[in-house]
C-alpha cells in the first residue's frame, strides 16, 4: 500500500490554519507530548483560537480495546500546500539573521507523532508529566540525558515507518533535500532559523521544546531517508 493510500483524511476547521498556498522547503517533525489518539489532537486544535496545527498526525499504539485507531495511523488535517503556526516562534525572540516567524512556518510541512515525550522513573514505574504510567516495554533510556531526561516514551516501529514513508513522499513532491542534518539539529541550529531547506525537528528552533528526542531508531530513520553529509 502506498503512503497516499494510508492517509485518513480528517480535516480540521478551515479557520484553524492559513488557507494560503506557499512554496515548501522544509519538513518539521514534532511529537505531541500527549496520548496515542491522533483524532484527539485534531479535536484539541479545533477547540483553540490559535491557528496552531500540522498537516499530518501519526497515531500511537492504542491502549484500550475500544480505541478506534491503529498504531501508525496517518491522519491528514489540511492540505500540505497550506500552513499553520506550528513552530510557536515569536518574532522578538528570533536570532539575528533569521527568517521571519511567518516565513519559517509557511515554508514548512509539519508532522506530529503521538508520543508522551520525556518520562520520570519513580517507585519502579515510568511516569509522564501528567502522572500517567507508561509500560516499561514502551520506554527507551538514552545513553546520555537529553534536555535533562534519561527516559523517553519510545516512538513505535509503526510510527517511524509511516513517518519515513511520508517524509520521502513529501520531499519528492516538493523537492526538499533529505540529507541528515547531524545531531546539532536536536539543539538550536542557526541553519534552521536561516531557512536552510531540509528536515528539522521542533528542537532545532526552540530551546523549551523536547520534540523530537534523539532516540536511536528515530535518528536511524532520518539517516536512512537521506544519508549523511
Amino acid at each position: 500500500m502506498s503512503i497516499v493510500d494510508k492517509i485518513k483524511w480528517s480535516p480540521i476547521d478551515s479557520d484553524q490554519y492559513v488557507r494560503e498556498e506557499t512554496s515548501k522547503t522544509t519538513i518539521y517533525i514534532h511529537h505531541t507530548a500527549g496520548s496515542a489518539d491522533p483524532y484527539g489532537v485534531l479535536r484539541w486544535w479545533n477547540e483553540t483560537p490559535e491557528r496552531v496545527a500540522t498537516s499530518f498526525v501519526i497515531g500511537g499504539k492504542p491502549t484500550r480495546s475500544n480505541h478506534k485507531w491503529t498504531d501508525g495511523e496517518l491522519v491528514q488535517a489540511f492540505s500540505s500546500k497550506y500552513w499553520a503556526y506550528h513552530l510557536g516562534l515569536k518574532q522578538s525572540n528570533l536570532p539575528p539573521g533569521s527568517l521571519g516567524s511567518k516565513e519559517l512556518n509557511a515554508q514548512a510541512i509539519g508532522i506530529e507523532i503521538c508520543n508522551w515525550g520525556y518520562l520520570t522513573y519513580k517507585d519502579g514505574q515510568f511516569y509522564t508529566y501528567v502522572n500517567s504510567i507508561i509500560p516499561a516495554d514502551e520506554v527507551i533510556t538514552l545513553d546520555k540525558p537529553y534536555k535533562g531526561y534519561e527516559h523517553w516514551h519510545k516512538y513505535t516501529d509503526a510510527q517511524l515507518q509511516v513517518c519515513k514513508e511520508l517524509v520521502v513522499y513529501m520531499a519528492n513532491k516538493y523537492n526538499i533535500p533529505t540529507c541528515y542534518k547531524g545531531d546539532q539539529m536536536f539543539e538550536l541550529d542557526m541553519r534552521a532559523f536561516e531557512g536552510e531547506p531540509g528536515i528539522w525537528t521542533h528542537t532545532s528552533v526552540r530551546t523549551d521544546k523536547t520534540d523530537c528526542s534523539p532516540q536511536s531508531a528515530f535518528v536511524k530513520m532520518l539517516k536512512d531517508i537521506g544519508g549523511t553529509k
